[in-house]
């Protein structure tokens, strides 16, 4: 509808316009051709490349259901560990204080990407404290200590998930860049279907903290073995 209101104003040339005509068939083809097998070899073009992609991945989709499983589920976490001495609105509260808090996350991690730990380290390191944090929650036995272990937890999860989501595009070469980012976006939002369904089957116990709090820890070293860094430099 737009295209013909261009048209009919002028800003368009149907002529010079190469999807003029198309069928939407054809149009849907024109949409998904970046989705060709061949630009998917152009990710593993190398060694070190196809292992810069497959690390990414995996961490996307690894942190898609650890991130969720605890955090997505932290006022259920909250009002079943404490209901006895916890009201409703005290559980919002804190859960309140937890995300205030985790903004300081995102802020510390564009300060320490910039020094010499750089990316890799600085996102591995963090994700490993994060899961020994997580695995630490579940021996909090007051509200103070649980409400403590939630925030400190929350700073460092978010701290990596800055990372990861800056890292992550210029860690690849331009032309394949988006989709790259885009595949591992949708690995992400994949495995955050998978942490619903655990935390659903699980009835929301402790067993899925020590799940996220182990897929931290995994994610934390499989940062390590990234083959780029991309600190210091303007491109790979």
């Amino acid at each position: 509808m737009l295209q013909e209101v261009d048209a009919q104003l002028g800003n368009i040339n149907a002529a010079e316009d190469g999807r003029a005509g198309l069928t939407k068939m054809e149009i849907l083809k024109d949409n998904l051709k970046d989705f060709e097998p061949l630009n998917y070899k152009a990710l593993f073009a190398t060694r070190k490349l196809g292992q810069q992609t497959g690390i990414l991945w995996a961490i996307w989709l690894v942190i898609g259901i650890a991130y969720p499983l605890f955090f997505n589920f932290l006022p259920t976490y909250l009002s079943s560990k404490f209901t006895s001495d916890a009201t409703f609105d005290q559980t919002y509260r804190n859960y309140c204080i937890v995300s205030a808090v985790g903004v300081a996350g995102p802020i510390s991690a564009a300060v320490l990407v910039n020094t010499g730990v750089g990316r890799r380290w600085a996102m591995g390191g963090s994700a490993i404290v994060t899961g020994v944090f997580l695995s630490a929650y579940t021996a909090a036995v007051t509200p103070s200590m649980d409400l403590a272990f939630n925030c400190i937890t929350s700073v460092l999860g978010n701290f990596m998930y800055a990372i990861m989501y800056a890292f992550t595009p210029e860690s690849f070469p331009g032309p394949h860049r988006g989709l790259r980012t885009g595949q591992a976006a949708t690995l992400l939002h994949f495995g955050g279907l998978c942490a619903s369904l655990i935390g659903t089957y699980t009835n929301f116990t402790v067993v899925p903290i020590y799940v996220s709090a182990a897929m931290w820890i995994l994610t934390g070293f499989m940062s390590f073995g990234l083959p780029f860094e991309s600190h210091g430099h303007a491109a790979l």
